[in-house]
């Protein structure tokens, strides 16, 4: 009779024995009786397979493409004059920074103007930006299909003197209406990543280095569902750090004036929450032997759905480059009582356990288990799996321009 017809087929496809050596199967039926064994009541797991969240992923892109948008069009010299001046600074214009323009605006511009990007093609850019010095108060970036690759950006950003560090070439920056802008008029700012929209929020500051040739940005992004949104923070670790009145200094994250060096920030640190999902673990029956014996047990493929909860700080490094610092705890892995004995169970009845009398002592420890039952995953082997993650995952090729 088979005990675990519930058990999916990729136990079935991995649970057979392998390399293992069974050439000890019957070590343990000679005159002294059937064999019998204790359980462990955790074990470490030998392998795994786990991913991050399809939404982590989508949110870094979201936050890549809202970042990448606004330092191409800051790379434009006619928009530093409009900085240079709603900032307060007195910089001569001989430090602006001008490179490779591809895009369409007025040779002398006024307060606003549009600059339009269908030109940019060749480099997988396009739509409009309407730049706007509101009576208002802020200076407004309004996109309107503006596209870069598979990302098209739609929203207003105000950048706002007042509210933040009070320091030239400062500002507030938070997503507000085109016609109406201020903080208390919010609008989300709308990013489509291939075809699928997000809203997003975001509030933080922004800086203007016509010395160092850099645009800084720092702040707490929100994106996904209204119901629970997933926050990241752009230039520190905790919201507290992205304040828009306080100089975030070497951690905000910066970009290059010339934009063909890289589209996304080379420097500073962005922090997202980041939880592992695991889908399978595998476990040695060795490993669960209170006083494992001669006999090589084979493994357990073992299905999962669990999350661990964990926060992944990014270090650019580099033009689509990180380093990641990954922070979790321990895992421990809750297994019930009938799931044990099930995995146990199916290897006695596809025969990669061939010896009856050694199945049912292990079944029998299986039980003797009771609740309670955990499977161990170290924070180092989390952390090498998130580092994978992002290694595959996030931003590289939409950061760099060929």
């Amino acid at each position: 009779m088979n005990r675990i017809a519930w058990l999916s087929l990729a136990c079935l496809a991995a649970a057979c024995n392998g390399d293992k050596d069974d050439s000890g199967t019957d070590a343990d039926t000679g005159d002294d009786g059937p064999p019998s064994f204790d359980f462990n009541a955790s074990v470490k797991a030998q392998s795994f397979v786990a991913t991050i969240a399809p939404e982590t992923v989508a949110a870094h892109q979201v936050a890549s493409a809202l970042l990448a948008g606004t330092a191409v069009v800051v790379s434009d010299d006619k928009v530093q004059d409009r900085l240079r001046v709603d900032g307060g600074g007195e910089e001569p214009p001989a430090l602006r920074a001008a490179y490779g323009r591809c895009w369409q605006r007025p040779d002398h511009p006024m307060f606003s103007f549009t600059i339009d990007y269908t030109g940019c093609q060749p480099y997988n850019m396009g739509g409009g930006v309407f730049v706007i010095d509101h009576p208002s108060g802020p200076l407004l970036f309004g996109f309107y299909d503006f596209f870069i690759a598979d990302r098209t950006i739609g929203g207003t950003l105000a950048f706002d003197t007042r509210g933040a560090f009070p320091s030239s070439f400062f500002w507030k920056v938070y997503n507000t209406d085109n016609s109406n802008p201020g903080e208390a008029n919010r609008v989300p700012i709308g990013v489509t990543l291939d075809r699928t929209p997000y809203g997003v929020t975001f509030d933080g500051g922004a800086a203007l280095s016509f010395l160092n040739r850099t645009w800084s940005m720092w702040g707490v992004l929100q994106t996904g569902p209204i119901e629970d949104p997933i926050t990241v923070v752009l230039g520190g670790v905790e919201p507290e750090d992205v304040a828009p009145d306080v100089r975030a200094g070497e951690n905000a994250l910066k970009s290059s004036l010339n934009w063909l060096e890289c589209r996304c920030p080379t420097s500073g640190i962005s922090t997202y929450d980041m939880p592992l999902h695991f889908t399978e673990v595998t476990v040695d029956i060795d490993d669960l032997e209170v006083e494992p014996d001669d006999v090589d047990d084979p493994v357990m493929v073992i299905p999962l759905d669990y999350d661990l909860d964990g926060r992944a700080i990014l270090t650019h490094v580099g033009c689509g480059e990180y380093d990641v610092e990954y922070q979790a705890d321990d895992a421990n892995i809750p297994l019930s009582l009938d799931r044990l004995v099930g995995a146990v169970s199916f290897l006695c009845d596809t025969k990669a356990i061939p010896d009856l009398n050694r199945c049912n002592a292990l079944v029998d420890a299986a039980r003797d288990v009771g609740d309670g039952f955990t499977i161990e995953v170290k924070k180092a082997d989390a952390t090498r799996t998130a580092s994978d993650a992002v290694e595959n995952d996030f931003d590289t090729n939409f950061c760099k321009i060929y």
